[in-house]
């Protein structure tokens, strides 16, 4: 995991624009500019451009590009986008591809970027002709499916085919997986790069069919389809892995809005300090960021190459070796799949080090689970599992935000909301205290509604927790003892009075008087295998109460009492 980037890959709320009722009523493009950019960019880097006329329409144009680097891994993929006139985002995300230029450097791509012209200056899912063709790729009669068909035919086999589509009806991104030999799937790590820039909708049925996690995984028989869409065609003929890709239209472009809060950002703020703060600031980072690159086992395990981020580059083998090592899914997608993810990091090699990479993965996991309430709400007859949050030496990784959503108070206040149970352990309430600024250590200490106390060895701790556990109403005993005498005397002897004829009388009395449950005492004499609890059932307080203690390793048909006599404790 990338944790000095504290990569967050979840599930974002979806929030529609409400623009297409009944149709795609968003953006339009000029797709002559589109394409014209596209041409550019690809002369500009060398790409190799074939011109597929078609007859008595605007020709179709493929491009390539041959590998810059020959590995044993060199694949091929094929890309296309632009077969439905109402969907946008291909051709444009393709003209962004194309003028970065950033393509894996082992792989022959080669690249379709308009299938339908027509279709986009209409603004239809059709082309001119009334014709869907994305369903022209069996019985065809479409004179464009016509000649992009001619013009597979005369290419080699694909190694990965993706389908670039847009859905305006949809609540999010989806993908159709075609992987009838049982490949190494692509899909999950599409859907966890997406999350991190758009909404992935979640629905168990998707467009009619089945979907788990924003994945259809469709019948691969031919004879199930009349109409063969174009994936039908590349699985049949030119690959045995292919995509369609669906990106929602109907949700706001969050990573633009995103990029332009950090333009804002950037020139109205940042540039606005001093030079002097900046500078600060800046070695600040530089200092953070440098105790992930001195250390070579580190910043191999948490600082990867970004090739370990490409599903074609690090494409595992036969055996599931992959080239650049196994990339950590996303926290959310390992919360859903009830994965155990921990962290083990000795604090002697590098206690700093240590405190910034748990803190931060407890952050990330923390930020996983509260973006799961909105899910829960709008998904109320779904089941979602249970998740846990347990932390040793807590001290070490508390974080309280005050007045910023971002402290450990908040996350505990809203968990049971997302399903999350929290077990955390700490020394003491006075080393909590010692790691946290002013009093906050009190609010974060009321959010934890089971508190178990050990024996604890400092006056402050104990004294903390025997005013947690209140007071209660005591009877106290008194007693009273008097002596009376007559006719008393001074003695010439002693000097002491005296009497012939005394008596003593004894009383005993109850009176009320509020004390506190477990004095200080108690915790500081707590025995091994002894503890005081403060519970809670989910639904009302439990009194404190004084517990005994029975290790999960030990027979537990047997007493407390009997293993304390037999040395087990």
């Amino acid at each position: 995991m990338d944790s000095a980037t504290s990569r967050q890959r979840v599930a974002l709320s979806v929030q529609r624009l409400r623009k297409n009722i009944s149709s795609y009523l968003g953006e339009t493009i000029d797709i002559g500019a589109v394409l014209s950019d596209c041409l550019a960019a690809a002369r500009h880097h060398g790409w190799s451009i074939e011109e597929i006329p078609v007859p008595s329409k605007p020709s179709l144009y493929a491009l390539t590009r041959s590998p810059s680097r020959i590995t044993s891994h060199t694949s091929r993929i094929y890309l296309s986008t632009g077969i439905h006139g109402d969907e946008p985002a291909g051709p444009l995300a393709v003209r962004q591809l194309l003028q970065e230029n950033q393509w894996p450097e082992n792989s022959n791509i080669s690249l379709c970027p308009c299938l339908n012209p027509t279709g986009f200056r209409l603004n239809r899912r059709e082309n001119d002709q009334d014709a869907d063709l994305n369903r022209q790729y069996l019985n065809t009669k479409a004179p464009e499916s016509l000649a992009h068909i001619a013009w597979l035919n005369r290419q080699p086999s694909f190694d990965l085919c993706l389908c670039l589509h847009e859905d305006w009806e949809s609540d999010g991104f989806y993908v159709y997986e075609l992987n009838p030999d049982g490949r190494v799937s692509l899909a999950d790590h599409m859907v966890a790069q997406v999350a991190e820039v758009c909404p992935v909708d979640l629905s168990e049925v998707i467009e009619g069919r089945p979907a788990q996690n924003g994945i259809i995984r469709p019948s691969v028989d031919p004879r199930s389809r009349p109409d063969w869409p174009e994936s039908f065609y590349l699985l049949t003929y030119k690959t045995r892995l292919s995509y369609t890709v669906e990106a929602p239209s109907d949700v706001g472009d969050i990573k633009r809005q995103q990029l332009e809060a950090v333009q804002r950002w950037y020139f109205d703020d940042w540039m606005g300090l001093e030079k002097k703060l900046r500078s600060s600031i800046v070695e600040g980072v530089s200092i953070f960021l440098s105790l992930f690159d001195i250390n070579p086992a580190v910043k191999r395990v948490f600082c990867p190459p970004k090739e370990t981020y490409d599903p074609t580059l690090n494409n595992p083998d036969e055996h599931g070796r992959y080239p650049y090592g196994r990339p950590l899914p996303s926290l959310n997608w390992l919360i859903e799949q009830g994965k155990i993810c921990a962290l083990n990091f000795p604090v002697s090699l590098n206690a700093g080090l240590a405190r910034i990479l748990g803190t931060m993965l407890k952050l990330d996991f923390e930020r996983a689970v509260l973006l799961r309430i909105p899910e829960i709400e709008r998904n109320k007859q779904r089941y979602f599992r249970q998740v846990f949050l347990m932390c040793d030496e807590y001290q070490t990784f508390a974080t309280v935000g005050e007045s910023d959503p971002i402290g450990d108070e908040k996350f505990f206040s809203l968990s049971r909301q997302s399903k999350c149970i929290s077990i955390v352990a700490t020394q003491s309430i006075s080393s909590l205290r010692s790691s946290l600024p002013g009093d906050s250590w009190r609010t974060l200490l009321q959010t934890f509604r089971t508190k178990i106390f050990l024996c604890l060895s400092d006056d402050f701790s104990a004294k903390i927790a025997s005013e947690l556990c209140g007071r209660e109403d005591r009877l106290k005993v008194s007693y009273n003892l008097s002596e009376s005498g007559h006719d008393a005397s001074v003695s010439l002897l002693t000097g002491k009075a005296v009497s012939h004829r005394a008596n003593i009388t004894a009383s005993k009395s109850y009176n009320t008087q509020t004390d506190y449950r477990f004095d200080m005492k108690t915790f500081t004499e707590l025995m091994n295998a002894q503890s005081v609890a403060i519970a809670y059932d989910g639904l009302n307080p439990i009194p404190p109460t004084f517990c005994y203690l029975k290790p999960y390793y030990n027979d537990p048909n047997k007493s407390y009492f009997e293993q304390l006599a037999r040395g087990e404790l």
